[in-house]
C-alpha cells in the first residue's frame, strides 16, 4: 500500500526515501481505526496497517528501510526470519514463540526507538531489530504484523491462525 504521510508523526517527507503517501487514504483509515478502537472491534493491521497503528498511537516510522524489499523488483518479496516473543499475545495465538520464515515487501517500518509508547513489540527481525509485529496490552483485539500473512505461500502456515483469531471475536 501507499506510505503513511510523515506529517502524521511530525516529519517532512525525506526526498531520498521515495515516500508515496495518500492523504485522503490516511485520513479515512485513521478515522476508521479510531472508531474500531472505540467500539473494541478486532483490528489486524497488515504491513501499512501495522505502521498506521504505530503512528496512531504516537509512534514514528523509518521512512526508508534498506534490505526489506527487492531493490530491483518491487513486485517480488524477499524472505527473512522473524522472532516471535513467546510471552506475547501473538505468540499465544500462533501457539508458540519461535523463529519463523516470512515475507517482506515494505520499505518503511520501525525499530524500538520509533515504537509508540502504548504498544508492545511482539516480533522482531533477528538481524536488524526491525519490529515485525505490534500489539496493545490495553486492547485485547489489536495486533499488527509487518509481513503479508495473507500470502500463504510466502509465510509460515502458523500465521494463518491470526485469521482464526479474528473469526473467534464474532463468536
Amino acid at each position: 500500500g501507499e506510505d503513511v504521510h510523515p506529517r502524521y508523526y511530525g516529519q517532512e517527507i525525506d526526498p531520498a526515501a521515495h515516500v508515496h503517501p495518500n492523504l485522503e487514504r490516511d485520513e479515512m483509515e485513521m478515522a476508521v481505526f479510531r472508531a474500531a478502537l472505540e467500539r473494541n472491534m478486532p483490528i489486524l493491521g497488515i504491513c501499512r496497517g501495522m505502521q498506521l497503528i504505530n503512528v496512531a498511537f504516537g509512534g514514528t516510522l523509518i521512512q526508508d528501510l534498506p534490505g526489506h524489499r527487492d531493490p530491483d523488483d518491487h513486485s517480488h518479496p524477499i524472505s527473512h526470519p522473524v522472532y516471535v516473543s513467546p510471552g506475547s499475545k501473538l505468540g499465544a495465538i500462533l501457539g508458540l514463540g519461535a523463529v519463523f520464515k516470512t515475507n517482506s515487501w515494505h520499505h518503511q517500518g520501525l525499530k524500538e526507538a520509533q515504537r509508540a509508547p502504548g504498544l508492545l513489540a511482539s516480533a522482531y527481525h533477528p538481524q536488524d531489530g526491525i519490529v515485525e509485529a505490534l500489539e496493545s496490552p490495553q486492547h485485547k483485539w489489536l495486533i499488527g504484523v509487518q509481513s503479508h500473512i495473507e500470502r500463504e505461500d510466502e509465510v509460515a502456515n502458523v500465521f494463518l491462525k491470526l485469521f482464526d483469531w479474528l473469526v473467534a471475536w464474532s463468536k
